[in-house]
């Protein structure tokens, strides 16, 4: 099984990052959704007033091919946050590819009050995750 702890790493560099940015620190918590129940999010202001997922998933496939599932699961991922009770509901996508092929899937569809967020990790950063990735998905392709 492959060592994910550099995807844990990134997760804490991006949660650290929206905290710049948004000048409030955030945590992996739970967030109440409008129907009175809750969920886990990857990334939620200390003050509840920002709710986000993180998706450090990559663009295109090794094949050169759209990674349907992957923008699938960020589409997923704007469903649940168009169910937070938030002043704001981000999805943070730190691959640009990724980025640009959802911010076309979703293009003059995007539920009201939710957000795409670009946030790119540091090359070094970036390098870990896809490495993680990387040797993930060669590990399902063996099993």
């Amino acid at each position: 099984m492959a060592d994910t702890s550099d995807l844990e790493v990134a997760f804490d560099w991006t949660r650290q990052e929206l905290g710049r940015r948004f000048g409030v620190t955030f945590s992996k918590t739970h967030a109440s959704l409008r129907q009175g129940t809750q969920r886990k999010f990857n990334a939620v202001s200390s003050d509840g007033s920002i709710v986000a997922t993180i998706s450090h998933s990559s663009g295109p496939t090794s094949g050169k091919k759209n990674p349907t599932g992957k923008i699938h699961t960020a589409v997923a991922s704007l469903y649940f946050l168009s169910q937070v009770r938030a002043q704001r509901r981000i999805l943070v996508l730190t691959d640009p590819e990724l980025n640009r092929l959802v911010q076309n899937e979703v293009d003059g569809a995007l539920g009201e009050g939710l957000e795409i967020l670009h946030i790119p990790l540091p090359p070094e950063l970036a390098a870990k995750v896809r490495a993680v990735t990387s040797r993930a998905s060669d590990e399902m392709t063996l099993s």
